[in-house]
C-alpha cells in the first residue's frame, strides 16, 4: 500500500474544484425548474416554520423529496437574508451556487475516500477523484442549482457506498460492523429522498461485492437485500404519496434494452469527447428508432465490454465499467421517465456514475505508477478542468445557456421556449414570440405544446395583444386540459380586463386540478370582489391564507375589506393585524401594502403608528423621486401630528 498524506490530497482537490468552479457563484437562477423548484415555490415565499412541515407531508411538484427541499428552504432563508428582500423573485443566487460547490466539494472527498478503500494508493485515489471532479460531465449538475437535488442524491449515495465497502471485505468480521450498515442504511435513505436516482447505489453496491470483492454471497444479500428493500419501500410509499405522472410510453418494451444500449454509447462518446455539452440532447426513443441509428449503436458498450474481459486486471476495468452502468441504470429508459419526451440522456444522470471511470483512473495508476503516467494524467485532467471552466460559463444566465443549445440542437422545444421565455422578461416580446412559436411546432406531444403556447399568450399581453393572448391561452387549455398554468394566466387577463365573471371559472378549473391551491382561490377572492360580493371575497382570502400564511398581497386586500366601513365584514382590529402582518412579510418596502396600513392606523386612532408608517412612506417617495406624493405624506403626517396632539 502506498500511504502519502491524504489531507494535503484532498485539500488539493478542493482547491482545483473552487479554481474551476468558481465563477459560477456568479451565476443567475434559471428559468429551467429553477423557476418551479426555487422562485415560484410557495413553501419559499417566505421560508416559515409551517415550510419544514408542508415539505416532510407532502409532495411538490409530484416529487417527494424533502430533504431536497429543505436545503433550498434553508438556503432560501440566507438568500433572503442576504439580499435583504422577502420576495422570491429576487433572492441572492450566489447563496445556492455556493451551496453546490460546496456539495460538489464534498462528492468528490467522498469519492476520494472510496478509491482510496478500493486502491490502496493515495495518488492514485487522488487522480481517481480528479477525474470525478473536473470532467466536464459533471459541469451541469454543479452550474444548475436544480441539480441541488443530484449532489444532495449523490454525497449520501457515495456516504452510503463509503460505509458499505468493509462490509464487503471478505476478511471482516461481520459483528462490531452493524453501526455502518446502519450508518449506510440512513444515507441511503437521505439520497432517496433527495433524488429518485439514488435507487442506483444498491446496484453499485453489487458491482463492488460481485466483482471487486467477491463478497460471500450469504454476507453480499444480506447486505445488498437490505439496500433493496429500502429502495423498494420507498417506491411503494411515494407511489401512494405522489400524485400519478402522466409518462407516455415512448418505447415499446421489445426497444428498451436498445434505447438503454444507445444512452450507454452516447456517454461513452461524451465520456472521451466532451464538448458541444447542453440539457437536452433530443436524444429520445422515438428519435433514435425512426432515426435508425438504434440498430448499431447499442454493439458500441457492448463491443466496449468485450474487449474490457480481454485486458490485463480485468476484474478491475469491469468493476469500473460496471459501476458506471449500475450509476446511470435507473435513467437509462428500461423504465419510462418524463424527461423522455426531450431526451434519454443529460449529463446530470451521469454523475454519481463517474465513480466508475475515476476507479478506471486509479486503479492503472496504482497498478502502473511511473512520472510518465503521473505526467499523461495531469495533462488530462488540465484539459478537463480548462474544458469544464469554459463550458461552465454556458450556464451563466437564459439567455446565455439557451442560445447555445439551441446552436447545438436547433430542434430543442425546451430551449426554444425557456429563450423565448428569458426575452419575453427582458422585454424583447417580439423575438420571443419567434422562438416560442418554433417550440410550440417542435414540442413533442400536445400536452408538452401547452407550456410554450402559454408563453406566447404572456408575451402577446406584454405586446398589448390581448384578445390574442386570450386566444393563445384558450389553445393551451385545448391543448392540455389539466395544465394549471394556461388558466392561471387567462384568470390574471380576465381580472386585469375586469371580466370578472369569465375568470371565475378558470379558477375553478385550478382547484379541481389541485384543491390546495392558494392561488386559485386568491383568483376565486378577486373576481368575487369585483362583482361585488365581499363575503364571498373575504372567504376565500381567508383559504388563501390559511394555505399560504402571511401571503402579503391576500393579507392587504382582506385587511382592505375589513377597513370598509359599510361593509358588514367592518373590523379595524382584524384589518391592523392583516396589514401589519402584510408589512412585515414585504420588510415595509411595499408602498401600496404600507398605505393600507397607514388608513387602518389613522381610523383606529393610533396616531403615533399612523406616524412612524408615513415617515416610511416618505422616505420610499423620497428615494424613488416622487415629489408630490412627497407633498402628500408630508400634509399627512402634519395633520396626524395635530390629531394626535
Amino acid at each position: 500500500m502506498n500511504r502519502q498524506q491524504p489531507w494535503w490530497i484532498a485539500l488539493l482537490l478542493g482547491t482545483a474544484v473552487v479554481a474551476v468552479y468558481h465563477h459560477v457563484v456568479r451565476f443567475e437562477l434559471l428559468l429551467w425548474d429553477d423557476k418551479v423548484n426555487i422562485l415560484d415555490n410557495e413553501w419559499l415565499q417566505p421560508v416559515r416554520a409551517e415550510s419544514f412541515s408542508a415539505i416532510w407531508t407532502q409532495p411538490y411538484a409530484q416529487l417527494y423529496i424533502p430533504v431536497s427541499y429543505t436545503v433550498f428552504a434553508v438556503e432560501a432563508w440566507l438568500a433572503t437574508e442576504a439580499s435583504g428582500s422577502t420576495g422570491a423573485a429576487t433572492l441572492d443566487s450566489t447563496v445556492f451556487h455556493i451551496g453546490n460547490l460546496a456539495l460538489h466539494v464534498g462528492c468528490v472527498w467522498l469519492v476520494f475516500g472510496i478509491l482510496r478503500s478500493l486502491t490502496r494508493h493515495d495518488a492514485a485515489a487522488g487522480f481517481g477523484a480528479a477525474l470525478f471532479a473536473l470532467h466536464p460531465l459533471q459541469v451541469e449538475s454543479v452550474s444548475w442549482v436544480t441539480e441541488t437535488k443530484g449532489l444532495l442524491c449523490a454525497l449520501f449515495g457515495l456516504a452510503a457506498l463509503w460505509l458499505s465497502l468493509r462490509l464487503l471485505e471478505p476478511a471482516v468480521e461481520r459483528r462490531a460492523q452493524w453501526w455502518r450498515l446502519a450508518g449506510a442504511t440512513l444515507c441511503l435513505v437521505l439520497a432517496l429522498l433527495s433524488k429518485p436516482l439514488a435507487a442506483a447505489v444498491p446496484l453499485m453496491l453489487l458491482v463492488l461485492g460481485v466483482v471487486r470483492y467477491r463478497t460471500p454471497w450469504p454476507r453480499l444479500v444480506g447486505v445488498f437485500g437490505l439496500m433493496a428493500g429500502v429502495v423498494l419501500v420507498y417506491t411503494v410509499f411515494t407511489m401512494r404519496l405522489q400524485p400519478a405522472q402522466d409518462i407516455p410510453t415512448l418505447a415499446p418494451l421489445w426497444a428498451r434494452p436498445l434505447v438503454a444500449l444507445d444512452a450507454l454509447a452516447f456517454y461513452v462518446w461524451k465520456l472521451v469527447w466532451p464538448v458541444e455539452l447542453v440539457p437536452d440532447y433530443g436524444r429520445t426513443p422515438v428519435r433514435a428508432l425512426e432515426s435508425g441509428w438504434l440498430w448499431w449503436t447499442w454493439t458500441i458498450p457492448v463491443v466496449l465490454v468485450v474487449a474490457l474481459t480481454w485486458l490485463p486486471g480485468r476484474r478491475t476495468w469491469a468493476t469500473a465499467a460496471l459501476l458506471f452502468c449500475a450509476g446511470v441504470a435507473p435513467a437509462l429508459g428500461l423504465v419510462p421517465f418524463a424527461f423522455q419526451n426531450y431526451s434519454t440522456v443529460g449529463d446530470r444522470y451521469a454523475y454519481l456514475a463517474m465513480l466508475g471511470p475515476a476507479l478506471a483512473v486509479a486503479a492503472l495508476f496504482a497498478d502502473r505508477p511511473s512520472r510518465w503516467l503521473a505526467a499523461v494524467l495531469t495533462a488530462l485532467l488540465v484539459a478537463c478542468a480548462v474544458s469544464s471552466h469554459w463550458q461552465a460559463a454556458n450556464w451563466w444566465d437564459d439567455v446565455t445557456l439557451y442560445r447555445h443549445t439551441i446552436a447545438v440542437n436547433p430542434d430543442s422545444s425546451m430551449a426554444h421556449n425557456n429563450l423565448g421565455m428569458a426575452l419575453s422578461a427582458l422585454g424583447q416580446d417580439q423575438e420571443a414570440l419567434e422562438h416560442l412559436e418554433i417550440a410550440v411546432s417542435l414540442a413533442p406531444t400536445d400536452r408538452a405544446a401547452a407550456v410554450p403556447e402559454t408563453n406566447r399568450g404572456i408575451a402577446l399581453a406584454n405586446l398589448g395583444r390581448v384578445e390574442a393572448a386570450i386566444e393563445a391561452f384558450q389553445a393551451a387549455i385545448q391543448l392540455d386540459p389539466d395544465g394549471r398554468s394556461a388558466y392561471l394566466n387567462l384568470g390574471r387577463m380576465l381580472l386585469q380586463q375586469q371580466r370578472w365573471q369569465e375568470a371565475d371559472p378558470c379558477f375553478r378549473e385550478m382547484l379541481r386540478i389541485d384543491a390546495g391551491d392558494g392561488i386559485a382561490y386568491w383568483g376565486l377572492a378577486s373576481a368575487a370582489q369585483g362583482l361585488g360580493d365581499e363575503l364571498v371575497a373575504a372567504e376565500n382570502y381567508r383559504r388563501a391564507l390559511r394555505i399560504r400564511p402571511g401571503w402579503p398581497e391576500v393579507a392587504n386586500n382582506l385587511a382592505a375589506l375589513h377597513l370598509n366601513e359599510q361593509s358588514p365584514l367592518y373590523d379595524l382590529g382584524e384589518a391592523v393585524r392583516l396589514a401589519e402582518i402584510a408589512c412585515e412579510q414585504t420588510g415595509y418596502e411595499n408602498s401600496q401594502l404600507l398605505g393600507t396600513l397607514l388608513d387602518a392606523y389613522r381610523q383606529s386612532e393610533r396616531w403615533q403608528d399612523a406616524i412612524r408608517v408615513a415617515e416610511r412612506l416618505r422616505e420610499l417617495a423620497i428615494a424613488a423621486g416622487a415629489g408630490d406624493a412627497v407633498e402628500q405624506l408630508e400634509a399627512i403626517i402634519s395633520e396626524v401630528e395635530a390629531r394626535g396632539e
